[in-house]
């Protein structure tokens, strides 16, 4: 990944981490993923992926861990998912 599109993701999961407690719930984490072109995912489909991609099992997909499966995603298909771009108010959201 380029370092503009890991920035993008950094601004991203700050948007869609709603407490402000630098992790993603279940709920956080399926409105990325849909925002993210995934827009399919189900609560059941959120959850098995957060799941999958938490590695300290401590249901939540923290920074490390999204960057982590979006690294580990991309690699797999670069075009899985869609860019995260920028709106007028500065912040960062996932888009198709």
């Amino acid at each position: 990944m380029s370092p503009q599109e890991i920035s993008g993701f950094i601004k991203a999961f700050n948007n869609y981490d709603l407490n402000k407690d630098g992790t993603m719930d279940e709920k956080e984490f399926k409105n990325i993923m849909i925002d993210l072109g995934e827009r399919s995912t189900t609560d059941e489909a959120a959850a098995k992926m957060l799941k999958e991609n938490d590695k300290n099992s401590d249901g939540v997909i923290a920074w490390s861990e999204f960057l982590d499966m979006m690294i580990k995603q991309k690699g797999a298909n670069p075009d899985a998912f869609g860019a995260i771009t920028t709106g007028a108010d500065g912040t960062s959201v996932a888009k198709l």
